[in-house]
């Protein structure tokens, strides 16, 4: 028997595609052990001047997130059990970026939800967003252009601040000339 890796249906050994009436998704057939066994490499110890960097560039990143947090989150005093234990809430900074493109009537998404319409600045587009707590976000931009939608990858960013989030899109126009041929 073998399984498929899309769906997990049980198939015949000789099969090649997933009998399943919803997958249908090629097979991969699993490895002879005695094949494994001649590709195993044994591991080769790591340099200790390397490793004591790249612990070193760990910390050095901790040290910048914990900063950035420290100043983004915090916990407060807020008022007291019985008059005299103290009562704590987290207290989360809120930030309002703006997002800027260059395309009017572009649709600016964060993760997946709409987040209103641009208004114009100059050459630009933008929007404030409303409130959003520091964390990692998925913006997506879509642009109706000469009646075609163009939509760029998704980009992922880390809000830990007011500023800009930059989702211009990049266009290039060009001009197709062409010779016409009579055979005879």
């Amino acid at each position: 028997m073998i399984y498929c890796a899309n769906c997990g249906a049980k198939n015949q050994a000789n099969a090649t595609f997933c009998v399943c009436a919803n997958c249908g998704a090629k097979l991969v057939k699993p490895a002879q052990s005695s094949q494994l066994t001649q590709q195993v490499q044994p591991v080769k110890p790591a340099k200790t001047g390397k490793r004591r960097a790249d612990l070193k560039q760990v910390r050095k990143w901790e040290d910048d997130l914990d900063d950035v947090f420290e100043d983004s989150v915090s916990l407060g005093e807020d008022g007291h059990y019985f008059f005299f234990f103290p009562k704590y809430k987290l207290m989360v900074k809120t930030y309002s970026p703006t997002v800027v493109t260059n395309h009017e009537n572009s649709t600016i998404k964060m993760n997946g939800k709409n987040v209103g319409k641009l208004s114009a600045s100059g050459d630009y587009y933008q929007k404030k967003l409303d409130p959003v707590i520091a964390g990692r976000y998925t913006f997506s931009v879509s642009a109706n252009l000469s009646g075609k939608t163009i939509s760029p990858s998704p980009v992922k960013l880390d809000l830990f601040s007011n500023h800009q989030v930059s989702l211009n899109i990049t266009t290039g126009s060009f001009t197709v000339s062409s010779v016409s041929l009579h055979l005879r």
